[in-house]
């Protein structure tokens, strides 16, 4: 059975094989918008699923949410991580962002024990 604890392990095994940077704040991971696609594949790779995504500006210390950058991939019928990707390729709004923080379902999620 998949577990937080499980996944945060592998979570952070990732992040130390450098294969995404995680910028912690008040509680949020956040991912650079630079290392987006590194934290895809893993997301892809472990069987999870993508159900949501927030774009933030970084600046003079103070992080502010992109209205135009929250996506909702709940009701999708994939993973959500093809569906993020063209969006994040073909939505120019998506560049403005510094940082995207994602929300992923454990279910049948491939994590070493």
């Amino acid at each position: 059975m998949v577990t937080q604890e499980t996944l945060d392990k592998d979570y952070f095994e990732a992040i130390h094989e450098k294969r995404f940077a995680v910028f912690f704040r008040r509680g949020m991971k956040l991912i650079p918008l630079a290392d987006h696609s590194g934290f895809l594949d893993w997301v892809q790779n472990k069987g999870l699923r993508l159900l949501g995504a927030e774009g933030f500006t970084y600046e003079k210390g103070s992080l502010t949410p992109l209205m135009d950058c929250i996506i909702d991939y709940s009701n999708g019928t994939d993973n959500g991580v093809e569906a993020h990707r063209k969006i994040l390729s073909t939505e120019a709004v998506w560049q403005t962002a510094d940082f995207v923080e994602f929300v992923i379902e454990l279910a049948h999620a491939n994590i070493r024990e």
